[in-house]
């Protein structure tokens, strides 16, 4: 099962990479990319309300990645739990999350992962930098595609565990 997994990831998000496709926008990847990492990563338990309790994806910053990553979540289930995606006005509604995207527009990436910091979320950025300042995952383009590395040794200190797959199709893992 986990070989079908990873060969599905392997196989969706090289094609989905693309930036410069017309019929595919960036924040449609960056999405489909935001999805695909829940598949991979384990919370501790206390990271959720409840057994029942959502799976929160929230996006700091551009609604359009909201919108898109809404479609593509929309009744789905991820190990018996919904997936929510929001769209929080300020960093202190973002918390309870399990994912933040902190899009580029965010002006305060830094002071924002400070405030989350210690908590078990996989924060996710897009500039350079962000994995330095303390970010879990950013998304980078290369070549025309979008791609992404990880810190390893942040989200290991913040107790999330990144399958083997994940870390694999990596640009880069650092931390490790």
């Amino acid at each position: 099962m986990k070989r079908i997994l990873t060969l599905a990831l392997i196989m969706l998000i090289p094609q989905a990479g693309r930036a410069d496709t017309a019929a595919v926008s960036e924040d449609q990847v960056k999405a489909a990319y935001l999805y695909n990492f829940v598949k991979f990563i384990e919370w501790p338990r206390e990271s959720f309300a409840s057994d029942s309790a959502p799976l929160r994806i929230c996006v700091l910053g551009r609604e359009s990645v909201s919108s898109i990553l809404h479609d593509i979540t929309k009744g789905k289930m991820l190990n018996g739990r919904s997936i929510q995606v929001e769209n929080p006005a300020q960093v202190s509604q973002a918390s309870p999350c399990q994912v933040v995207f902190i899009t580029g527009d965010n002006r305060d990436s830094r002071g924002t992962l400070e405030r989350l910091r210690g908590l078990s979320i996989v924060t996710v950025g897009e500039h350079d930098r962000f994995l330095e300042a303390g970010g879990v995952i950013n998304f980078a383009i290369e070549h025309e595609r979008v791609r992404f590395e990880i810190n390893a040794g942040v989200a290991r200190r913040a107790r999330l565990k990144i399958s083997a797959q994940l870390l694999s199709v990596a640009k880069s893992v650092k931390g490790e």
